[in-house]
């Protein structure tokens, strides 16, 4: 039977996480689905556990190996492998909720969407809930205007039609930020409909050593170039601010979504 969804998870290193992420796909409720694992050239034990996990498991991983080639060009490819309707995307490190894929795919079918996002909890060095501020209500959250300020999505959340991801595959001009992108990308051709599913299915680890936690990261870096090519000035970038400047971009974006 061919698979309803593809779960994208491209690993990198990930051995004192992996397991957990993948027995939480295991316990997904919704069951008709694939997941296309890459291997994206791990150094640590991360190949030899998931071939371990594989054996004693029933679940339907295609796991494929390669050299390090780095996230963007890796999601690219697990894109382009996929055999599912629709596509979720996840981080070896991170959780999903059990009803997540169930909880997804109903909304986006009963809302006609094409691509979607959820709520989301991180953990670890920190515990917060991460959604889009009061856009919710006035439901503008998928809007370049709010995108300006930054991605406010979490890029493990991400859910939508096959086609969408494969008709605007990640820039692998970006090797970091690319979900902010492909945000900007798919947002700005308006040719898709989005929706916002607003319940937490999503757990993302935080880590000291997390992406774009570091001044001047790459991560950071690209979201500048990024917000340039689409808005013509990184200005109200809040990630890229500082200071004074970083809380009044805060309270102004809280105060207009």
């Amino acid at each position: 039977m061919k698979p309803e969804i593809s779960i994208l998870l491209c690993v990198y290193n990930a051995e004192n996480y992996i397991i957990e992420s993948l027995n939480s796909i295991k316990k997904q409720t919704f069951t008709n689905f694939e997941v296309v694992l890459i291997n994206d050239g791990s150094t640590d034990n991360s190949l030899s556990i998931i071939e371990n996990y594989i054996s004693k498991n029933s679940l339907d991983i295609k796991l494929y190996s390669q050299k390090n080639k780095g996230l963007t060009k890796s999601l690219n490819k697990a894109i382009e492998l996929s055999k599912g309707q629709f596509v979720a995307r996840m981080d070896a490190d991170d959780i999903s909720h059990p009803d997540r894929l169930m909880k997804c795919l109903d909304y986006i079918k009963n809302g006609k969407y094409d691509f979607i996002c959820t709520k989301a909890k991180s953990f670890g060095e920190r515990e917060r809930i991460i959604s889009p501020p009061n856009s919710i209500k006035r439901r503008c959250f998928f809007s370049m205007t709010i995108l300006k300020f930054g991605n406010p999505f979490v890029h493990g959340t991400f859910f939508g039609k096959r086609e969408v991801f494969k008709e605007n595959l990640y820039d692998e001009q970006f090797k970091t930020a690319q979900d902010y992108e492909f945000l900007c990308r798919i947002i700005s051709i308006n040719k898709y409909k989005f929706g916002f599913l607003n319940e937490t299915l999503y757990f993302l680890r935080i880590l000291p050593s997390s992406l774009g936690r570091a001044e001047g990261s790459s991560q950071v870096k690209n979201a500048k170039l990024i917000a340039e090519k689409y808005f013509g000035t990184r200005f109200y970038l809040i990630p890229a601010s500082k200071g004074f400047k970083r809380l009044f971009l805060s309270i102004y974006k809280r105060a207009v979504f």
